[in-house]
């Protein structure tokens, strides 16, 4: 009688009594720079950010824009029960990959690189280690949680609005800067679930306004 090896796809697999497939997570990021979330940057150029990598090959992009200098970033899977080990990559607005880090001793991967002005995005994906047959694992199961941390040198700092407890509608909360030297028309939109933020115009004062249960999202047009 020949032998033969049987492969259980346990990613697959469910308690449903008929073993049907369970859904996956919504994928909570994308991995190109039309899809990315942006990188959360200090006023001190430090940097954080945090995902989940909820499947096989997921690739979670987040951008920043440069004036040029020094980046640093590091993709850290969370918690000492961590089940996921990271490759990082950075990639240009081309979405092209300048640079990448996949250590094969340590769980996490960090990037430390000079860049010119311009836009990129830091992306993490789950990854392997070693040889999974001696002495490491494939990326078939390497999901869950992980942090960024860093700094990037020279980077444009986001416009933070505060809104006090109790605002009532049409409460000026602050102005968004907007450099728009080709004078084209801009359009802006917030998302802030509960609440929602509209403007009479993008380069404007910015006005707090209750949202609907089921809307979460204003857009205002120049």
């Amino acid at each position: 009688m020949n032998s033969c090896t049987v492969i259980i796809l346990d990613l697959f697999r469910s308690c449903h009594p008929y073993c049907l497939p369970a859904p996956y997570r919504p994928d909570d990021t994308g991995s190109t720079l039309a899809t990315s979330r942006y990188l959360e940057i200090n006023p001190n150029f430090t940097a954080l950010a945090e995902g989940v990598i909820e499947r096989t090959g997921d690739t979670d992009a987040f951008q920043f824009t440069t004036a040029g200098g020094q980046v640093s970033l590091t993709a850290n899977p969370v918690g000492d029960w961590a089940d996921l080990a990271v490759m990082a990559t950075l990639a240009n607005a081309a979405d092209i990959v300048i640079a990448s880090n996949n250590p094969q001793t340590v769980l996490s991967a960090t990037i430390t690189t000079n860049l010119a002005a311009g836009t990129y995005t830091f992306r993490v994906t789950g990854a392997g280690r070693n040889s999974p047959l001696i002495n490491g694992f494939s990326s078939y199961a390497s999901l869950g949680y992980y942090s960024v941390t860093g700094y990037v040198a020279g980077a444009r700092l986001p416009t933070r609005l505060s809104v006090a407890e109790h605002s009532t509608n049409g409460t000026v909360v602050g102005t968004v800067p907007v450099n728009n030297i080709y004078n084209q028309p801009l359009a802006c939109a917030i998302r802030s679930g509960s609440l929602a933020f509209c403007s009479k115009a993008c380069a404007d004062a910015w006005f707090f306004a209750e949202a609907d249960e089921d809307e979460d999202e204003e857009k205002g047009e120049t």
